[in-house]
């Protein structure tokens, strides 16, 4: 097994509700064990027995203070640095408190990402249940995006099919034809007129000559 994380945290005692500096390292095969040593060890051959061992099953969970509902006396603990780790194989409720906000958040990944793992993989009824409402969650986004797109597709092109329907439309081309008709008559009327003058003008030049 390969570790995951490591490092120092504050853990309140099960029996006497004191808070004392451990050592936990989070390792693959889904342990958590906590050491008692004054600095951080060169290799993990130099640890001592761990003083206790929590095995992180499925049915684990992690939690930040905020997202912890019942009154808990967090003691020495700073703003954003508290979480606990649930086990329900005994019943236990882990108090632990990282040095800062950010090493918190590093412990809550590593757990959450460690969890995700477990659950994907385990053939519990539970995890075998959740692995089926995401898998149908994911079908029913897929099916709503697919008739989403199919829609929008449908509404551009009987878009597209009016705006043809207009461009080919029986009326307009009527008043069309009817508009160039009357600019044909109108040029016709026009050159008549012109003509008729013209001829008057001649007429009365011939009768001026005779006289």
């Amino acid at each position: 097994s390969c570790v995951l994380k490591e490092g120092f945290l504050i853990k309140q005692g099960a029996v006497v509700k004191n808070w004392k500096r451990r050592y936990f390292v989070l390792t693959s095969d889904g342990h958590l064990r906590y050491y008692k040593v004054k600095q951080e060890p060169t290799s993990h051959k130099a640890l001592p027995k761990p003083l206790g061992d929590i095995n992180l099953c499925c049915q684990c969970d992690a939690l930040t203070r905020e997202e912890v509902l019942e009154s808990i006396n967090w003691g020495p603990a700073q703003r954003l640095t508290a979480f606990m780790v649930q086990t329900p194989s005994n019943s236990r409720s882990y108090y632990l408190i990282a040095p800062d906000s950010q090493s918190r958040v590093g412990w809550m990944c590593a757990l959450k990402e460690f969890q995700q793992g477990v659950r994907d993989t385990c053939e519990c009824e539970g995890c075998s249940e959740e692995r089926e409402k995401k898998l149908l969650q994911e079908v029913s986004l897929r099916k709503q995006s697919r008739g989403q797109s199919q829609t929008t597709s449908s509404t551009r092109g009987s878009q597209s099919d009016l705006q043809d329907g207009q461009g080919e439309n029986p009326a307009s081309k009527s008043l069309h034809a009817c508009s160039c008709s009357v600019h044909s008559c109108m040029c016709v009327f026009a050159c008549v007129c012109v003509f008729n003058q013209y001829r008057q003008a001649n007429v009365q030049k011939q009768r001026r000559r005779r006289w």
